[in-house]
C-alpha cells in the first residue's frame, strides 16, 4: 500500500491498465477458451454440455466476486481494495495451477464414451448447484442495490460456500461403463502417428462459412454486451434507475441457465435439431431482445433483457462445438482464436462508438441524457443487425445441412 501511495497517479493508472489487460487475457484467452476447446475434443458426444457448464460457471463466478467485494472488502477509505486484488490474484494462480496440472486431452476410445445415466445425474447435480449459486447472486445483488439487505460478511461466506458446492461431485464413486459399450469402443490408446484431421486456417478463411460465423459472433456478442453493460444508463434515461439491478440480475441468471440447458439439449437431440438450428434460435432471440429494448418501456425492456440473456448464453455454448465440428482439429485453436477477435471488435465498435454517438447526440452537452432518444436509435440499429445475423445463420445452416467443411476441405 505504501509503495502504491508513493507512485504518481499516472503510474498507478498505467499499472492498473496493464494488470487489467493481463487479467483479461489470461482468464479468457489462456484458460477459458483453451479449456473449452480441449473439452470439446475430449467429449465428442457431449461437448456442448461440458462447454455450457464451464461457460455458465465463468459467467456466474463474476457475480460471486462482486458480492465478495461488497460484503467483505469494500471500505469507505478504499483500504480494502489491495486485499481484494491480492485475493483475486492468489485465487487465480492457485486454482489455475491445480486445474491445469492434471489436465490432458482424453485419448480416443472408451475414455471418450457418451455420457451414461450416472454421468447425467452428476450433470443434473451440477446444474442444480449452479442455479442455486446464480439465484443467490441474483436475489442478494438485487436486495443490496435496493437496501433490503445489509452487506454483511455472512453473505459473502455463504456465497463462497455455494461456489465450492459442486466439488462434492468429486466425492461420488466413479461411474461404471457397461461391457457392451466397452466392446464397441476403439482402442483407448491411439497411435501417436495418427495426424489430426481438419481444415487449415487459410483454407477456412477463404470460404463464406468462416465469415458468416464471424459476423454472427460480432452481432450477438456486441448486442449482448451493449445491453448488459448499459442497463443502468438505459433505465436512468427513462427515469427508472431502480430497475437496473433487477435487469442485471435477470440477464445474469438467464445467461447462465441457458448455457447449460442448450448445451445438454443440443447434444441429446442434435440429429433432429442441429447446432446450426440453435444458432438460428440465438439470433432470433437477439432480434426480439433489441426490438423490445428499443421500445424504452420498463416492461418491454425487461422482457428484452431476458431474451438478451438467453441469446448471449446459448451463443457461448454452441459456438465452440460448431467451430470444432466444421473445421476439425488440425488448426482448431487458430481458427477459434481468429473468430474470437470479432468479439473485441464488437465491444469497441458497438459499445464504445455506436451507443456513445447516439447517447451524446441526444444529451446535447448535458451530463446525463434523459428520454427514449438516448438509446432507442442504437437498439434499432442493433435490431437491424440482428435481422441480418438471423439470415446469416439461416444461410450457414443451409450450406452445412448435408456436409461440413471438414468433410471436403480437410487436408
Amino acid at each position: 500500500c505504501a509503495i502504491g501511495m508513493s507512485m504518481s497517479p499516472g503510474t498507478r493508472i498505467a499499472m492498473a491498465a496493464v494488470g487489467a489487460l493481463l487479467a483479461g487475457y489470461s482468464s479468457v484467452c489462456l484458460l477459458d477458451n483453451i479449456v473449452c476447446m480441449a473439452c470439446s475434443r475430449s467429449f465428442p458426444h457431449d461437448k456442448a454440455a461440458v462447454v455450457g457448464y464451464l461457460k455458465a460457471m465463468v459467467g456466474t463466478s463474476g457475480g460471486v466476486w462482486a458480492l465478495l467485494w461488497k460484503t467483505l472488502f469494500r471500505q469507505a477509505d478504499g483500504s480494502g481494495l489491495p486485499q481484494f486484488l491480492a485475493l483475486a490474484a492468489a485465487a487465480s494462480l492457485v486454482t489455475t495451477a491445480l486445474a491445469l496440472a492434471p489436465m490432458e486431452e482424453l485419448p480416443r476410445g472408451i475414455a471418450q464414451h457418451r455420457f451414461g445415466v450416472e454421468e447425467k445425474r452428476r450433470y443434473a447435480a451440477l446444474f442444480v448447484a449452479m442455479v442455486a449459486l446464480s439465484l443467490f447472486n441474483v436475489v442478494i445483488s438485487y436486495l443490496l442495490s435496493g437496501g433490503g439487505v445489509e452487506p454483511r460478511p455472512s453473505v459473502g461466506y455463504t456465497d463462497l460456500g455455494l461456489l465450492v458446492l459442486p466439488l462434492l461431485v468429486l466425492l461420488l464413486p466413479p461411474p461404471t461403463i457397461d461391457e457392451g459399450e466397452l466392446d464397441k469402443s476403439p482402442s483407448a490408446t491411439p497411435s501417436p502417428s495418427v495426424e489430426k484431421v481438419g481444415v487449415r486456417f487459410w483454407v477456412a478463411a477463404c470460404r463464406l462459412d468462416f465469415w458468416l460465423l464471424l459476423f454472427i459472433q460480432y452481432v450477438v456478442f456486441g448486442s449482448g454486451v451493449a445491453t448488459n453493460q448499459n442497463l443502468a444508463l438505459i433505465f436512468e434515461s427513462i427515469s427508472s434507475p431502480e430497475f437496473a439491478g433487477l435487469g442485471v440480475s435477470l440477464f445474469a441468471f438467464t445467461s447462465a441457465a441457458s448455457r447449460m440447458v442448450v448445451g445438454m439439449l443440443s447434444d441429446q437431440y442434435g440429429a433432429s435439431f442441429t447446432r446450426f438450428n440453435w444458432m438460428q434460435v440465438v439470433t432470433a432471440c437477439g432480434i426480439c431482445s433489441q426490438a423490445l429494448v428499443s421500445s424504452m418501456s420498463i416492461g418491454a425492456s425487461m422482457v428484452g433483457v431476458l431474451f438478451a440473456g438467453i441469446s448471449f448464453g446459448a451463443f457461448y455454448t454452441v459456438i465452440v462445438p460448431i467451430v470444432n465440428e466444421m473445421y476439425g482439429e488440425k488448426e482448431f485453436g487458430l481458427i477459434m482464436g481468429t473468430q474470437l477477435v470479432s468479439q473485441a471488435v464488437a465491444s469497441l465498435s458497438i459499445d464504445k462508438v455506436l451507443l456513445s454517438f447516439f447517447y451524446e447526440r441526444a444529451a446535447k452537452d448535458a451530463a446525463v441524457c434523459s428520454g427514449p432518444a438516448c438509446f432507442r436509435p442504437s437498439f434499432v440499429v442493433l435490431a437491424a443487425l440482428s435481422i441480418l445475423a438471423f439470415f446469416a445463420s439461416c444461410l450457414l445452416e443451409r450450406r452445412n445441412r448435408m456436409s461440413l467443411p471438414v468433410d471436403y476441405l480437410a487436408g
